[in-house]
């Protein structure tokens, strides 16, 4: 557990006529920004199955994985606010050159901005092994993945006719994964083989990045901010983060997608084994 206090921030750095400005050295206390709301729960779900059926010089195996994901992601950055004070004497006084905080849109609770989504994975693949001779083995491989996702985000329609990008998109679509390996053992006095392989594949979904679409729409957080304190500060709150001080919205969070990473990979080794004297 930790504190549930702002992130105070206290410089020492001073201009060339010995006037306190936020540079530093500095002094850091509270909880850190990015602790403030920070909860994830997932359940996860799956199943496999494989057979593999022998013919002649073929060795067949053929099967399927499936995963499902069920999340929960809360990461509501600085929702108890960070205060910057140029020097000790600006901190007593309450005199903050930096106040920032964000917060839900008004209306909503805190638990409006965390992501929830399920997220499934249907795998399906087929391999033939085949010992060409004694010597030389062929693999033949295919895969494909077929993500799907529960629901689709918040539509943001501004960004869309600003940036001509719909923020709805998810994973849908199907990817095929070819791959094919060798290996060749010689006719040597040390057992020595060479070995390798071509293929693409997919890693699994990083469910905390593929969330951001969900949470991150421009619907969720409200930023605030003040800096120019020339008309005065808002009251400094250190002990009920539930009711810190609020003024005009600055902006609203952006939003950003993600995809499943997927590469192809190529691989060559020769392995052998080494004499003993």
């Amino acid at each position: 557990m930790y504190s549930r206090l702002p992130q105070v921030v206290i410089t020492f750095g001073e201009n060339d006529d010995g006037d306190s400005i936020v540079a530093p050295p500095y002094l850091n206390f509270g909880t850190d920004e990015f602790r403030h709301g920070n909860q994830i729960n997932t359940t996860t779900d799956n199943a496999f199955g494989a057979a593999t059926w022998y013919v002649g010089d073929h060795t067949l195996k053929f099967g399927f994985d499936w995963e499902r994901n069920e999340v929960y992601n809360l990461y509501a950055q600085n929702i108890w606010g960070t205060y910057v004070f140029a020097g000790l004497e600006a901190f007593r006084n309450g005199q903050y050159s930096v106040y920032d905080l964000n917060a839900p849109v008004p209306g909503n609770d805190l638990d409006s901005v965390a992501m929830r989504y399920k997220h499934a994975n249907t795998g399906v693949f087929v391999q033939d092994s085949w010992a060409v001779n004694y010597n030389l083995t062929l693999l033949f491989g295919l895969r494909v993945d077929k993500p799907s996702m529960d629901d689709v985000p918040v539509h943001n329609l501004l960004v869309q006719e600003y940036y001509g990008y719909d923020n709805r998109a998810k994973l849908d679509d199907a990817l095929v994964q070819p791959r094919f390996g060798f290996n060749y053992t010689f006719d040597s006095d040390r057992p020595t083989q060479l070995r390798g392989g071509l293929g693409l594949f997919q890693g699994a979904a990083a469910n905390v990045w593929v969330g951001n679409s969900y949470q991150n729409t421009g619907f969720g957080l409200i930023s605030y901010n003040d800096r120019n304190t020339a008309d005065g500060w808002l009251p400094v709150e250190l002990d009920d983060v539930n009711n810190m001080p609020k003024l005009d919205p600055a902006s609203g969070y952006g939003m950003t997608g993600q995809s499943d990473g997927q590469g192809l990979r190529a691989a060559v080794g020769v392995e052998g084994q080494p004499g003993l004297r």
